[in-house]
């Protein structure tokens, strides 16, 4: 086992004096996905695994709640194209 490690921390040593600009990208990838990947998932610890059907009424409200609001906001969208307002590409201004 001792072997093993002194190998790995020699290999690791000489990697990083020569091409430090690559390991410094590599410490970046591995902040970045610490931050963004694995910190957020601690907000959902001790919560615990359920199944749909257990809440069915709450799944019922929220699929309602999905179909209104589109629903809704297409008719807003109609309306607005009654009235003679349309939604159109913008002209390219030149500097």
């Amino acid at each position: 086992m001792f072997v093993i490690s002194y190998i790995i921390n020699n290999f690791l040593h000489t990697f990083v004096v020569q091409h430090k600009p690559l390991w410094r990208k590599y410490i970046q990838l591995v902040d970045v996905v610490l931050r963004k990947g694995i910190e957020p998932a601690y907000n959902f610890q001790g919560i615990e695994i359920g199944g749909v059907k257990k809440e069915f009424a709450l799944m019922s409200a929220l699929l309602f709640y999905v179909v209104y609001t589109l629903w809704y906001g297409f008719a807003i969208f109609d309306l607005f194209e009654g009235i003679g307002l349309t939604m159109k590409k913008g002209k390219k201004q030149e500097a």
